[in-house]
């Protein structure tokens, strides 16, 4: 088993930010030089994703949009998806936050020990043995990665033993599209074999600390201004 002390718990966007430039990821995932500040269009997710919830869970009516306040109302226009969604049978889970060790066993996803993954899906419905699980977008579907859904359907399987089968859908909501793929529990190794070889290279790195600059179409946005590829204004 790995050790706390030289690994840390990863993400699906965490080991894409690696994959990036690992580099790019030292200074912000492991010094955390740049402080997270969120931008207008991540705050609107933020606020449907909240109303979708509610939704689902408590029967909460969307907010009718208010001219005086702008950030009200976001969510009343993707109405029909969530109400196609909640309208399915089943048991329905909301917002929940999965982790599993290095071992491939369930653990808090806050204080476990020797976290290796966590992840968090917007909306499981459970039927049976089967499940559908739903992460809603608000972006554009222009560079959509399933592999997001894959990692999901891996912690399900493990945190919902009874479910074998689930078929996901990222869901961008506001261009009425959506993109599908589906996963079964006798692939779990498979998948699970993937995601430790996209990580083993970042747990190498946190304990060589050797983060290796990577030029990219990306360098324009980086915040790691210090950098020889940096390519920003």
């Amino acid at each position: 088993m790995l050790d706390d002390k030289v690994t840390m718990p990863l993400s699906h966007s965490a080991i894409k930010s690696f994959e990036q430039c690992p580099q790019r990821f030292y200074q912000e995932k492991v010094l955390k030089k740049f402080p997270y500040v969120q931008t207008p269009q991540a705050e609107r997710g933020d606020i449907i994703h909240k109303e979708f919830e509610f939704y689902i869970t408590e029967g909460r009516p969307l907010t009718l949009p208010d001219p005086t306040n702008d950030k009200l109302g976001l969510a009343k226009p993707y109405e029909k998806w969530i109400s196609a969604i909640a309208s399915r049978p089943g048991d329905k889970f909301a917002e929940v936050k999965m982790a599993i060790d290095w071992e491939g066993k369930k653990v808090g996803y806050f204080k476990g020990k020797n976290i290796w993954i966590r992840g968090q899906f917007d909306l499981m419905v459970q039927i049976g043995d089967k499940a559908l699980m739903f992460d809603y977008k608000t972006g554009k579907s222009k560079n959509a990665d399933t592999g997001q859904l894959e990692l999901m359907a891996l912690l399900a399987f493990i945190h919902y033993p009874t479910v074998n089968e689930i078929h996901s859908a990222l869901i961008f909501v506001a261009e009425d599209k959506v993109i599908k793929s589906s996963y079964s529990r006798d692939k779990m190794a498979e998948y699970k074999e993937k995601w430790l070889t996209q990580s083993i290279p970042i747990v190498q790195a946190l304990t060589t600390r050797k983060f290796p600059m990577k030029q990219s179409g990306l360098c324009a946005y980086c915040p790691c201004i210090d950098c020889p590829y940096y390519a920003g204004d």
